[in-house]
């Protein structure tokens, strides 16, 4: 999926003083890139995609001990 034009100015929201990724909302979209490389690739996701993602990580789905712990990642 090509980004749309207005990615350019959009608001983008980060954590963790900037060392991480940071996050937009735009064209119903959720949009992700790396802070280090704003001019970097970017991801997008449906609402429902980020929904299930947000809950996965709150549940601790994405945890280096969880990942570490299933047999496909061995």
């Amino acid at each position: 999926m090509k980004p749309p034009p207005g990615l350019s100015r959009a608001v983008w929201h980060s954590c963790n003083n900037g060392s991480c990724v940071e996050v937009t909302v735009l064209d119903n979209r959720v949009w992700v890139r790396g802070s280090t490389d704003v001019t970097g690739a970017v991801q997008a996701f449906t609402y429902e995609e980020w929904d299930t993602f947000i809950e996965g990580a709150k549940k601790g789905l994405f945890d280096r001990e969880q990942l570490a712990s299933r047999p496909d990642q061995r």
